[in-house]
């Protein structure tokens, strides 16, 4: 056991050390404010305060774990040992108060902060102090720790850290389901003759070779996707939009055969969740209604989800999340930039700072979206996979927690070439480094 100790216990704190001591480490820890319980009979001792306590390793405090609101002004970010650090306190062991730190991403604190949002009403990428301060593609969270590890096995040998190892999580999100089959004859014809005006001949013959039985739907893949999750050992999670059409929501319409087919179908092979829609971002009744519709369908406890568009709010949506019996979401990246959004790639607890306490709902960040790179990024297959390898790379030497976000259309070979063999590369260098 290692004992914190600390003038004054928060529930900041305990979130923090519960992530550091408990999760990322693996090491039992008490927390405590009784200067006597620094002599009992322990594996170590972090002196969370400005008191000297003999043979402890001390970690100076920088006031944000004691506060209840929230700060207006813009945090520092300088540079140590190489890492973009914050709450710098001074060369006491660390030098920063890495319990701040930690509390800061994990919390999302910036996005409780005064932002410019995006079109859709998020939080950009472009807003955060990772990507201001070029740290966005790393894991600066699990980083820090991985030095702190090593600080604390010099101070104090006896300590078992558990033996962290890189994982790796495929999720898919079912956008459309498929790209002709079951849309109907008006909308099916529409699209053809919409494609005829555009001169997209392309698109009419493959259209015309569909209706004729000649070619299979673009986007009926999940056969060969499950399959590849089958061969490689790699899990695979679907995130369905069961939703009715909208704007934003351009699924097929839940009780279509051919849709409900292949959910029931996927449901009973893998594991799926609610990819809950654009509309439900602001209507919780709807929310609660796609959730039943798909455990109806399914006959499935739905208990995972993704934000659709990624449309994900602190603290609303995490609020809401856990009212219908979510425990673990999949939102945590964004949609213009890859990388870590919240400094890790460890999934951690939702901190709701406006009520100041850790709640059951679990976050698991992604780093890497199909649709960043063809999309917002611009790039091709091959610049891309450079790109994937990177961000994998960077979580193996972390011994973290690799999630990809693939999609439906993705692996539509005429709209996106390269793309099915740019999955199929990634699971099996994964697959390869596990």
């Amino acid at each position: 056991m290692i004992i914190v100790y600390t003038n004054k216990i928060s529930n900041r704190l305990k979130y923090a050390c519960n992530f550091i001591f408990t999760e990322f480490f693996g090491i039992e820890f008490k927390l405590t404010s009784n200067p006597a319980e620094t002599n009992s009979p322990s594996q170590g001792i972090i002196n969370y305060s400005t008191e000297k306590i003999i043979s402890s390793f001390q970690v100076i405090p920088s006031g944000l774990l004691e506060e209840t609101e929230i700060r207006k002004t813009e945090f520092k970010v300088k540079k140590k040992n190489g890492l973009p650090v914050m709450f710098l306190t001074d060369d006491t062991n660390l030098g920063f108060d890495i319990f701040s730190f930690v509390f800061f991403f994990l919390s999302r604190y910036e996005e409780y902060m005064s932002f410019t949002p995006d079109k859709h009403n998020r939080f950009p990428a472009t807003e955060s102090l990772a990507y201001k301060h070029d740290f966005l593609e790393s894991p600066v969270v699990d980083e820090w720790l991985i030095f702190f590890e090593t600080e604390l096995r010099k101070k104090f040998p006896d300590l078992n850290f558990k033996k962290r190892a890189f994982t790796y999580l495929s999720t898919i999100d079912i956008d459309n389901a498929f790209a002709f089959k079951g849309k109907g004859f008006l909308r099916f014809g529409g699209a053809i003759a919409r494609s005829a005006i555009k001169r997209n001949y392309s698109d009419v013959g493959q259209r015309l070779k569909f209706l004729s039985g000649k070619v299979k739907d673009p986007f009926d893949h999940y056969d060969f996707q499950m399959k590849l999750s089958k061969i490689t050992g790699i899990p695979l999670i679907y995130f369905v939009l069961y939703a009715k059409k909208g704007e934003f929501d351009v699924s097929l319409s839940p009780g279509t055969p051919e849709f409900d087919s292949l959910i029931k179908k996927i449901a009973e092979k893998t594991t799926i969740g609610i990819h809950p829609s654009y509309a439900s971002n602001s209507d919780k009744e709807i929310v609660l209604n796609e959730i039943n519709d798909l455990t109806f369908l399914t006959q499935k406890k739905i208990t995972k989800s993704r934000q659709h568009f990624l449309k994900f709010s602190f603290p609303n949506t995490p609020r809401l999340l856990i009212d219908y019996g979510i425990t673990e979401d999949y939102s945590m990246g964004f949609s213009t930039h890859n990388g870590f959004r919240a400094g890790t790639s460890n999934s951690f607890h939702f901190y709701d700072l406006t009520k100041e306490q850790a709640t059951k709902l679990k976050l698991f960040p992604f780093q890497v979206m199909d649709s960043v790179f063809y999309d917002q990024q611009k790039m091709n297959v091959q610049e891309s996979w450079a790109e994937i390898k990177n961000i994998c790379d960077v979580v193996y030497k972390t011994k973290g927690n690799f999630i990809s976000v693939w999609h439906d259309r993705s692996f539509d070979q005429n709209l996106f070439e390269g793309w099915r063999e740019n999955y199929v590369k990634m699971n099996k260098y994964c697959k390869e480094i596990l």
